[in-house]
């Protein structure tokens, strides 16, 4: 018996049973013929095509869309910022080192270059040893952290990918290499650990990395762009239905006899322009007995579910809420978006956390430049994007409070616990601004702590004066 091979590159002899020649993965209906080669969903296959630099910069700056797709997710994971915690001149000191080297506005560059391109580089001009040595930030002293520099991906040229797992350094490059004239230096490279390197759309084949473009992650467009084109093209369509919204529509008779009329051109304009002035200036229309006239007027009682259909599958893609990309309103009855806000504010938090690891050695640097060392007691959080109300603020606080008291009543912690608890508890509710630093600056004396302990505070009694006025 003869031979042939399939679609999928398998040997199927003639008089094979069929139950043997199925034999590939998948669903497969030899009656139907479902998964085979007469079923057209048979050769469908994904085809990675990557934009270059080019149409990226292109979409971004033409697609409002596609910009907001970029911008949103990283204006939102640092529109708080974060929260240092330390004492409080450490405090002032560091901010004030995030305000002289515009850290917010250089981060907030640098990672929306990352998610457009694929990655992006803060530069860090600090520390001791040439730029292509390791950094160490122990030599970083007070003012040691110069400046930041935001790299683009097309400033720099990435040397070899180190493949020694072994190594710290193992997925990324050996140095960063940028071309330039000053000085006579030429191509300087730079050590990775001399950079902050934030990433765009991660790849799961780290080391192939070197095989995107130019050796950079995904950009956050890349599973995105046709959605956000489909959607573009939706609303440029709609847009030139509205100038077809009302067509009129005049029947003149024989027209198809007057074509040959070398006057008939003239005659026509002639008598369209009067019947047009004569309805424009009377709201009435002048015509012939044997013309017709009428007007078409499109429907577009569908075309907002359509639209909002394309914006579903663009908010999907994107992973972003539908109410915060396109600022509409929620869906549904009775729908808030409240939900929806939560997973995407949750979403935000895990970048939050991906720019932290990304920092650690910027912020190990900038504390240091701060303080002239690292105490081991500074650390930040990135403050929460769900803010509470004013209402909810103040119900917290209440709740608190009460807590306190019954905590209080027990008789279990000391005074000054008890004062270190409350001050740090209300301090964080946000209720009450400035009471750590009232507490610090106006402690309690002798006879408030007196009256403390004998609960008059707290409210928990009144102490029994006499006449004279001594307590009895």
């Amino acid at each position: 018996m003869g031979a042939f091979l399939t679609k999928r590159g398998q040997r199927v002899h003639i008089g094979q049973p069929m139950n043997k020649m199925l034999n590939q993965d998948g669903l497969i209906n030899a009656v139907s013929g479902m998964g085979g080669e007469q079923d057209k969903q048979y050769y469908s296959e994904y085809q990675l095509v990557e934009p270059d630099w080019d149409q990226l910069t292109a979409a971004y700056r033409t697609s409002w869309i596609a910009r907001k797709i970029i911008d949103i997710p990283v204006r939102d994971a640092t529109r708080e910022w974060r929260a240092w915690q330390a004492e409080t001149a450490d405090i002032g000191l560091i901010e004030a080192e995030e305000k002289r080297l515009k850290l917010k506005q250089k981060v907030v560059q640098a990672k929306i270059a990352a998610r457009l391109y694929g990655g992006a580089l803060l530069y860090m001009a600090a520390g001791a040893g040439k730029e292509d040595t390791p950094l160490n930030p122990e030599t970083v002293g007070q003012g040691g952290l110069r400046y930041v520099t935001v790299l683009p991906p097309h400033a720099v040229t990435l040397g070899a990918v180190v493949t020694d797992p072994r190594d710290e350094w193992y997925g990324h490059p050996r140095y960063y290499s940028l071309s330039y004239t000053t000085e006579g230096n030429n191509n300087l490279q730079i050590h990775p650990s001399r950079m902050v390197r934030f990433d765009g759309v991660r790849r799961p084949d780290r080391l192939a990395v070197s095989g995107s473009v130019q050796g950079w992650e995904d950009s956050a467009l890349t599973a995105v762009l046709d959605e956000v084109k489909r959607l573009d093209m939706v609303h440029s369509n709609v847009a030139s239905l509205i100038f077809e919204a009302k067509i009129d529509i005049m029947k003149i008779p024989n027209l198809m006899e007057l074509v040959d009329d070398p006057l008939f051109e003239t005659k026509v304009f002639d008598r369209l322009r009067a019947a047009k002035l004569g309805k424009s200036n009377h709201n009435a229309l002048v015509m012939d007995s044997e013309e017709e006239y009428e007007q078409k007027t499109l429907n577009f009682t569908n075309l907002p579910e359509l639209m909002t259909s394309f914006q579903g599958a663009v908010a999907g893609a994107a992973d972003i809420p539908a109410t915060r990309l396109f600022g509409k309103a929620p869906d549904g009855m009775n729908a808030t978006g409240e939900g929806d806000q939560r997973n995407y504010y949750d979403m935000v938090a895990g970048v939050q956390q991906d720019m932290g690891v990304c920092m650690e050695l910027l912020d190990n640097c900038l504390v240091r430049s701060a303080l002239g060392e690292y105490p081991d007691e500074v650390y930040y959080e990135w403050t929460p994007l769900w803010q509470p109300s004013a209402n909810e603020v103040a119900s917290i606080a209440k709740s608190l409070t009460e807590s306190l008291t019954k905590i209080k009543a027990l008789g279990i912690y000391s005074t000054e616990a008890l004062e270190k608890i409350t001050t740090t508890a209300l301090t964080e509710t946000g209720a009450f601004p400035g009471i750590e630093s009232a507490v610090d600056e106006f402690p309690m004396t002798d006879e408030e702590m007196d009256l403390e302990e004998m609960g008059v505070v707290a409210g928990m009694q009144e102490p029994d004066v006499d006449d004279q006025g001594d307590e009895e």
